[in-house]
């Protein structure tokens, strides 16, 4: 292989050559080929159109990768839907404000109305003691029915479980009385049977046969009469043993009622007291509202013994209605028009509501976001193979980073103006120390920068990769820190990727060691 630079064309048959001299005005085709690659001094945050730019100018297959910017056009579209759809909101939010303002001023307002109402009863009230006596009694009876609901709301547990307790008792008593009652019946039937086969036997004229050996049916007299006596004695047994259960549920019931009496006997007597006292309230309201109608000083005031019934004091009164004023000024300094003609409001209000539906009819196109899936979908899948491109490049990037204990991660994110793709790299250093671009040292900086743009070229797949300390920023174009760099990768290069040739091009930086494996070559 012959590679030409200036005039000269210098035989390349090693697989890795360093070649050393002058060359700024030299190979500007290599040049020009780099040149945006050599624009790059900020890696933290790398322009996705620049970093394409120079694969596309190395490498015209990868055009494909054009594909991918169709998607900024479909995130500018859906940043253009959302900022009409938030613009959309807030006039719907406005409106509902307004809207609520309204109401709210006017529940407000009719409260206010209420509040001086009941403020003029509440004067008049505390002036007239005949009428305060009585609404301060009625506020005794209601807090003792209060107190005394309250109580027997208290005693209700207990006095269920005890009157449950009770009942169930009292009907296994009765139910057992029951079974007694039955048994005694069955016994006295087969009595009865009994002395109707004695009487049929005496009866019997034949004197030839043993009387109690007449056969009736199956059995015999003496047999039936047996079985008769057997069960009288078992229905009499069974007998004895329920009357043990009675006299055992009997105590128990004697055990339990005590306590019920006296739990019942509280129980009644509050719903009797909160019944006597809520009888008394209806007819001290009713002796109250006659005194109202019969009031002149009420006359003007609508009045009736509901407003008086559980009404507050003046102080109070007056409290609750300077808030509520307040409340109805700040509502107000909002919309001064608010409370001067309720009918043109509405109207407004009306209005506003009929426009805004207006002009989302007219102009949905602008609030909804429609995607073309076929459309897009060549987009969206270069996207996938172009992230696939990074990772590939990061996997061989960091087979070089981790000579100098770095690692790097790569994201694919949206610029801030929306309008580009930027690669970012994050580094971690020691494998606990995570930093940005910036905070790398200098030999760090030259190492990944002059790799990065080394694993590119390799992703590319050319099988010379050209290296020169021209291709990148002069902010990376540090002597010690390129030959350093070139030691480094240098068993990295043979272990991954040997079957590569790699030829470093170095202008105006002198090599004061000679690398192993390498040939020299200086113009």
């Amino acid at each position: 292989m012959e590679l030409k630079i200036s005039d000269k064309k210098i035989p390349i048959e090693d697989q890795y050559n360093i070649i050393i001299g002058k060359f700024e005005d030299t190979f500007e085709d290599l040049k020009n080929k780099n040149s945006v690659f050599r624009n790059f001094n900020q890696f933290s945050s790398l322009s996705i159109r620049e970093l394409l730019l120079f694969i596309i100018d190395n490498e015209e297959k990868y055009n494909e990768f054009e594909e991918l910017f169709k998607l900024i056009d479909i995130l500018e579209n859906y940043q253009d839907k959302i900022f009409h759809n938030i613009t959309l909101l807030n006039q719907t939010n406005d409106l509902i404000s307004e809207i609520e303002s309204d109401i709210n001023y006017f529940e407000l307002n009719k409260k206010k109305n209420e509040l001086e109402h009941k403020l003029e009863l509440s004067l008049l009230k505390s002036k007239s003691s005949k009428i305060s006596a009585k609404t301060d009694l009625i506020d005794k009876l209601k807090k003792r029915i209060s107190n005394n609901r309250n109580r027997l709301e208290y005693l209700k547990e207990d006095y269920l479980k005890y009157k449950n307790q009770v009942e169930q008792i009292n009907i296994r008593i009765d139910n057992l009385k029951l079974s007694i009652k039955e048994l005694n019946r069955q016994k006295k039937k087969s009595f009865k049977q009994i002395n109707k086969i004695t009487r049929d036997m005496e009866s019997n004229q034949s004197g030839k046969k043993d009387k109690l050996a007449v056969k009736s049916g199956t059995l015999t007299n003496a047999e039936k009469i047996q079985k008769l006596r057997r069960e009288a004695k078992e229905s009499h047994y069974k007998i004895n043993e329920i009357k043990t259960k009675i006299r055992e549920s009997s105590n128990k019931l004697n055990e339990v009622m005590p306590r019920f009496s006296e739990i019942k006997e509280d129980y009644e007597n509050l719903e009797e007291a909160i019944t006597r006292d809520q009888e008394q309230i209806n007819k001290i309201k009713l002796e109250l509202q006659e005194e109202l109608n019969n009031s002149k000083e009420l006359e003007s005031l609508d009045s009736k013994f509901e407003d008086f019934d559980s009404i507050k004091s003046p102080e109070t009164l007056k409290n609750q209605l300077n808030e509520l004023k307040n409340r109805l000024k700040y509502i107000k300094s909002s919309s001064p028009d608010l409370g001067k003609n309720e009918n043109k409001n509405y109207a407004n209000l009306k209005e506003k509501t009929k426009n805004l539906i207006d002009q989302i009819d007219k102009k949905k196109e602008r609030y909804l976001f429609q995607f073309n899936e076929e459309e897009y979908s060549p987009s969206i899948e270069e996207y996938r193979e172009f992230e696939l491109f990074l990772r590939r490049i990061e996997q061989n990037l960091n087979y070089f980073l981790d000579e100098i204990n770095l690692h790097t991660d790569f994201s694919l994110n949206l610029s801030k103006n929306e309008k580009d793709f930027i690669l970012k790299s994050n580094f971690i250093r020691n494998k606990k120390e995570n930093i940005l671009f910036g905070d790398l040292t200098t030999p760090e900086k030259v190492f990944f920068v002059t790799m990065f743009y080394i694993t590119l070229k390799l992703q590319i797949k050319k099988n010379t990769i050209i290296f020169s300390n021209l291709f990148i920023n002069d902010d990376f174009n540090k002597r010690g820190s390129i030959f350093r760099t070139i030691r480094k990768s240098l068993p990295i290069l043979k272990e991954k990727f040997g079957m590569y040739s790699f030829i470093f091009i170095i202008s105006n930086l002198e090599i004061k060691k000679p690398i192993k494996d390498v040939k020299i070559i200086r113009i």
